[in-house]
């Protein structure tokens, strides 16, 4: 999706432009349901239907071991790794208060606190905690 422009005053929302690979998704999902379905009014809005019910319960069934850890820490999840190797500065910024010379387990609670918080936000703001693999080509 692109970006999303600041909306003038009174206007409300404004949506980002049309992904062009989304729409070419949706077209050729469009064609398979006519398929199925033939004289279908509005194979399109099927598809936008279907995709987002299915994309809403997978969240709701995996939200609990997103926020536990097992999916967003995933040492494979490349692009995690690779967000918050991005935003290795503005991390090393916000806990650049605590001791160099003292191992995690040394800190203080106050300290450890910060740690976990930063690093919550970190991948929270990285996009990457609800990006896991669509089980479809």
């Amino acid at each position: 999706m692109g970006a999303v422009r600041k909306a003038k005053k009174g206007e409300g929302f404004v949506p980002p432009p049309p992904n062009p690979e989304e729409l070419q998704a949706v077209k050729v999902a469009a064609e398979k349901l006519r398929e199925f379905f033939p004289g279908h009014a509005a194979p399109d809005s099927v598809v936008y239907a279907i995709v987002s019910a299915w994309i809403v319960e997978r969240v709701k069934l995996s939200i609990g071991r997103i926020l536990c850890g097992e999916i967003a820490y995933s040492l494979g999840d490349a692009h995690l790794r690779g967000s918050l190797e991005a935003l290795l500065p503005q991390i090393g910024s916000q806990l650049s208060h605590l001791p160099s010379d003292k191992p995690f387990f040394e800190l203080s609670k106050e300290q450890v606190i910060d740690v976990l918080a930063i690093g919550f936000h970190a991948g929270h703001h990285s996009g990457a905690y609800f990006d896991d693999e669509i089980p479809f080509p």
